[in-house]
């Protein structure tokens, strides 16, 4: 299950993450503002990519957290608010 919800599932998701960039393109939108970061969200393609990302993400750091707590001893209860905020 660790391995499933810790590498297979955040890998599949930033291979569709990958893949909605490939098919929608950058457009008229970027990284170097703001106001670029919302034009590229105007695209629900792109919108649905940057859902991806967060997920992905999000997924994989908890994972890595609750992998490592558990290897270092640390208690149960004190890792769940970090998966929390993760």
């Amino acid at each position: 299950v660790r391995w499933w919800a810790g590498r297979a599932v955040p890998l599949l998701l930033g291979v569709v993450y990958v893949l909605l960039f490939a098919v929608h393109g950058m457009g008229d939108g970027g990284y170097g503002s703001l106001a670029e970061v919302r034009r590229l969200f105007d695209v629900p393609g792109l919108l649905a990519a940057g859902w991806l990302h967060y997920l992905a993400f999000d997924l994989f750091v908890g994972a890595w957290i609750a992998e490592r707590s558990g290897a270092l001893g640390v208690p149960h209860l004190l890792v769940v608010p970090l998966l929390l905020l993760t």
